[in-house]
């Protein structure tokens, strides 16, 4: 993670920073060089600690050659995408009798966790979980065999292969050390085609990493910022550290890995904002791809530019989640049946409401004055988290047909255009903006007579 160009910059102020006497970090044996590195500089003593599995875990020789109904009590069948994994949910329940659990990355944390524990609990009823790679960190499973249905993922552009610290951190998941009678763990694949590169992928040694991502200081960013024209796109700023970057080896600076979707976002709607909170809403948590994430976060963006106090209730006024909620929560209690299909849509509802609450309750940590219902966003938090649950709940055993995915309502929707420029207009912004981050730092290096 220390890498990613997204989340690394996170990781790497950690490892620096972090207010603690003693700091753990887990990770795989690419990481050791480059924490090595980084520790060496700061003079901290670094104490490295080699685990070896204790359980061994056997690829099988055989795929299960698409047959679901081979599935079988202590499996994770593991693939991408959220649709997927119901469907897969659907098929093999009727198939094979057993109840599945899910895991995937929009769920909660509080809810991957509550399915978790449905799957190692043997009196619950579910035996088999269909999961993404959300089941790669934080979760302990008690699984037997890890099934992919496939070995590669969307990026958010295109599909591309899993790489080989994804598919053995997956595979590793089974047969955990101490959560079986009989030691070991088995994983194969769904289909025959993937088996070969599947058993190749576990013989490899991870990649290794070269850098460690590091984000520019906030002032650094307001010196450079002054020196650009007024109508410079906030692109240029952003793209600045990676031209005229010298930090040392093995640190690297970071480029924002969704960087036309922010710079789209802040040229569009936080334009007028001042550089600090462009800042804060460049780094908040949503999906920058996401069409209902980038509504809820104009309506933010909007309401804080025209008051500064941003009331959680007109947050939520941008979709029909409080409806959503307490039509659930009168189903909960009886009162109201429900089909199969208004579930599904409440579902994909709960989620986006939830990610709403996190992003209100992470700008509220970072600007509590104008982000000031915490209270009120976390009551609601645990509200959505146990209708979340008993979605789930209520969808196992139950049809879920193909296609039966809610219809969006597109009425309203915020557009998000922008007229492309030019690579030549572009570039001349870049090139004005290193001009502008040189001058500030020959201007930091120039001692002053009276310091």
């Amino acid at each position: 993670m220390i890498a990613d160009p997204a989340r690394g910059s996170a990781w790497t102020m950690a490892v620096l920073g972090l207010a603690a006497r003693e700091v753990h970090l887990c990770g795989e044996e690419a990481a050791v060089p480059v924490v090595e590195k980084i520790l060496k500089t700061t003079g901290d003593e670094l104490i490295v600690n080699r685990y070896e599995r204790l359980t061994p875990l056997v690829v099988q020789e055989e795929s299960l050659h698409g047959d679901l109904s081979r599935i079988q009590k202590g499996d994770c069948i593991v693939t991408f995408s959220r649709g997927q994994i119901f469907s897969l949910k659907k098929r093999v329940e009727e198939q094979t009798g057993l109840m599945c659990a899910v895991a995937y990355g929009k769920l909660p944390p509080e809810i991957r966790s509550e399915q978790a524990a449905l799957f190692n609990d043997p009196n619950s009823g579910y035996d088999v979980i269909v999961a993404s790679d959300a089941i790669g960190m934080g979760l302990n499973l008690r699984i037997k065999r890890v099934v992919f249905e496939v070995l590669h993922k969307f990026d958010g552009y295109r599909q591309r292969p899993l790489s080989v610290s994804q598919i053995k951190q997956i595979a590793g998941r089974a047969g955990r050390y101490g959560l079986h009678g009989e030691p070991g763990g088995f994983v194969t694949t769904l289909y025959p085609q993937d088996l070969p590169e599947l058993k190749s992928t576990l013989t490899m040694p991870p990649e290794s990493l070269t850098h460690a991502v590091i984000d520019p200081t906030e002032s650094w960013m307001e010196d450079v910022a002054q020196l650009l024209p007024s109508h410079a796109s906030i692109r240029a700023l952003f793209e600045v550290p990676s031209y005229v970057s010298k930090v040392r080896p093995p640190f690297r600076a970071a480029l924002p890995s969704k960087l036309d979707e922010m710079v789209k976002f802040i040229d569009n709607r936080a334009r007028d904002l001042l550089l600090a909170d462009k800042l804060m809403f460049k780094n908040c948590p949503v999906s920058w791809r996401e069409a209902d994430a980038l509504d809820i976060l104009s309506q933010i963006t909007g309401l804080y530019k025209e008051d500064v106090r941003v009331n959680l209730d007109a947050v939520l006024a941008v979709a029909p989640l409080m409806s959503t909620l307490e039509g659930v929560e009168k189903r909960m209690g009886g009162k109201v049946k429900i089909s199969t299909s208004q579930v599904k849509s409440a579902l994909r509802v709960l989620e986006d409401m939830h990610r709403t609450l996190i992003l209100y309750l992470w700008l509220g940590f970072r600007n509590y004055m104008a982000f000031h219902q915490a209270e009120e966003a976390y009551a609601l938090k645990e509200r959505v988290e146990r209708a979340l649950d008993w979605c789930l709940r209520k969808l196992s055993g139950q049809d879920l047909s193909k296609g039966s995915e809610p219809v969006k309502d597109d009425t309203g929707r915020l557009e998000y255009r922008q007229k492309r420029k030019s690579r030549d207009a572009r570039d001349e912004e870049v090139r004005v903006a290193v001009a502008a981050a040189e001058i500030v730092a020959a201007a930091r290096r120039t001692v002053r007579p009276d310091s």
